[in-house]
């Protein structure tokens, strides 16, 4: 019953990437602009990835904060990059650990999904990101996939005004970095909620 939820899972992921693609072929991409403590959306994410990392055998670690920062864009969206790169982290780590962290930088945040996997050529560091491309090693490795997620990570995050880029040595065992940047707002005009606070202004 494991094996079947993680193949439907597995397979869902799939099916969403390919709509996705569709969608950003035909100019129907879209993403809400909602004011988001995205501390919130990353716990959730991390959940599954912990559950993930757990069930193949790999030590799980994080460092998030318990609120914020905020950050303009879509709940959903932003939970599926993470989980997108939490997935890929897991599934080309034979052994080993994957690691979720976030940290801010000025007027930026940036969360990152490292690994002990397989990792990725440096020529091929600038192409991992293209549709339908595969890595050497995943390939020579024997790890299936269309190669569309990181395509559709991409121009998400870009839809959000961010990038995302790869770091790794390319060895086995050396594994990769995957990182995404955001930028912070910085001054929150929400009238219903003040998010350091979590309060409702008084009505006189």
């Amino acid at each position: 019953m494991e094996q079947i939820n993680l193949s439907a899972q597995h397979l869902a992921r799939l099916i969403g990437d390919v709509l996705d693609l569709a969608s950003s072929e035909a100019g129907q991409l879209h993403i809400l602009h909602e004011l988001i403590d995205l501390a919130e959306v990353l716990h959730m994410a991390a959940k599954i990835g912990e559950e993930l990392a757990y069930e193949k055998g790999l030590a799980w670690s994080m460092e998030l904060p318990e609120r914020g920062p905020w950050v303009t864009g879509d709940r959903t969206r932003l939970r599926q990059i993470t989980l997108n790169l939490i997935s890929n982290a897991v599934k080309f780590t034979p052994e080993g650990q994957v690691r979720l962290e976030v940290s801010v930088e000025g007027n930026e945040v940036t969360v990152s999904v490292s690994d002990t996997g397989i990792g990725i050529l440096p020529d091929e560091q600038n192409t991992i990101f293209n549709e339908f491309y595969r890595s050497q090693n995943a390939v020579q490795s024997g790890y299936g996939g269309l190669g569309l997620g990181l395509a559709i990570s991409k121009q998400l995050i870009e839809k959000h005004g961010g990038t995302i880029e790869v770091h790794s040595p390319g060895k086995l065992g050396n594994g990769s970095t995957f990182s995404f940047r955001l930028p912070i707002v910085s001054e929150i005009h929400s009238p219903l909620e003040s998010p350091v606070l979590g309060l409702k202004p008084a009505i006189w």
